[in-house]
């Protein structure tokens, strides 16, 4: 509206310029030209201030501009459980194979450039044998030889090495495809690596799990690029893999080629197909008390969510304050995410050193 005003001003300033330059009044027809040109440039800079504003809205909630700027290739990629097949084997002993009705079952899903499992993998495990899981490793550890643990590796944990193809999704497929059994537990819990930590004990929040009514839960969600659970941590309660709907998305993994298209496709897209097929969600600590809208509680709030309970950070903010998505957002319209991801992500080691009395680069 404001922005047709000023243009039609703008039209009007330059016809009576024009009329005055005609009638030899140069003086009016100056001072009509400025009027003109000022009103055209306060209209063309309403209309960016608009089309940013737009643009930004979109890219918060439902990342509609960027879906058409980084938009994913069209082949279909190969599925990860037929690329992968052959190379997929148990390290060690297969505790899961003789096991018939597990009724908590954790994956976690690894990576490392040699064969090392980080401090926080062998504790995050500890913790979930203790808490009467039964724990798969998913590795796509890079070395060939057997995994590195840390300490002694913790009893009733199964490993299965694969290529490294797919990402975390591709893991949590494998496993469940290798062990049909873990998508009949009560409660089963699909993690990932990139927390440093725990650095306390996380009885209280694998509690707000057990208790929950909701058929899908989260440790945190967020509504950066549309809302949905951060799939770093995700519980699944009620036997709810084994329907219709979540088994063909589990079985639909692809390789793809980059995180990013991963995150659209499966993190964002799991969530879409939950609130579609009508499953009821949870969360252990909302979006909402930790960071503004369209904001990553994860990275922005890391601090926030020390101070509710929650002894991770990620391995991300040790490394680089900004990850790839937020790039990707910024080169889109810097308004989106402004200033830096992490301001304060130079004092995390600081800060963990207060609380916990840890050095978190042993951790990682």
């Amino acid at each position: 509206m404001a922005f047709g005003v000023m243009a039609l001003a703008a039209l009007g300033a330059f016809g009576l310029a024009a009329f005055l330059w005609f009638s030899n009044d140069r003086a009016g027809a100056l001072v009509a030209g400025m009027v003109m040109t000022t009103l055209a440039l306060a209209a063309a800079a309403l209309l960016t201030l608009q089309q940013k504003d737009r643009l930004v809205r979109a890219a918060i909630n439902e990342a509609s501009i960027v879906r058409r700027l980084f938009r994913l290739p069209s082949r279909r990629e190969p599925l990860v459980l037929g690329a992968q097949t052959p190379e997929v084997h148990v390290e060690g002993v297969d505790r899961l194979a003789d096991c018939s009705s597990p009724a908590r079952v954790a994956v976690i899903a690894h990576w490392a450039p040699d064969s090392r499992v980080s401090r926080s993998v062998a504790e995050l495990t500890r913790v979930l044998s203790a808490n009467e899981y039964w724990v798969v490793v998913v590795s796509t550890a890079e070395g060939a030889g057997p995994l590195e643990w840390p300490e002694p590796q913790p009893a009733g944990v199964t490993i299965l090495r694969r290529p490294n193809a797919g990402y975390d999704f591709g893991s949590w497929a494998t496993a469940l495809d290798r062990y049909p059994v873990v998508a009949g537990a009560d409660q089963v819990l699909l993690m990932n690596d990139s927390l440093a930590g725990p650095f306390e004990p996380i009885d209280a929040l694998l509690a707000r799990f057990h208790d929950s009514m909701a058929d899908v839960w989260g440790l945190t969600d967020t509504t950066q690029f549309g809302h949905h659970l951060q799939s770093y941590c995700l519980g699944f309660k009620n036997q709810t893999l084994r329907e219709a709907p979540l088994a063909r998305f589990w079985r639909g993994i692809r390789v793809e080629s980059s995180r990013d298209d991963v995150i659209w496709r499966y993190e964002i897209g799991l969530s879409r197909l939950l609130h579609r097929e009508r499953y009821t969600l949870d969360v252990a600590i909302n979006y909402g008390s930790v960071v503004r809208e369209g904001q990553n509680p994860t990275i922005i709030g890391w601090r926030q969510l020390l101070d509710r309970g929650f002894p991770f950070v990620k391995r991300q903010l040790l490394r680089s304050p900004e990850g790839p998505m937020a790039l990707a957002a910024r080169r889109l319209a810097r308004a989106v995410v402004p200033g830096e991801v992490a301001p304060d992500g130079d004092q995390v080691r600081e800060e963990l050193k207060r609380r916990y009395g840890v050095d978190v680069d042993d951790w990682v």
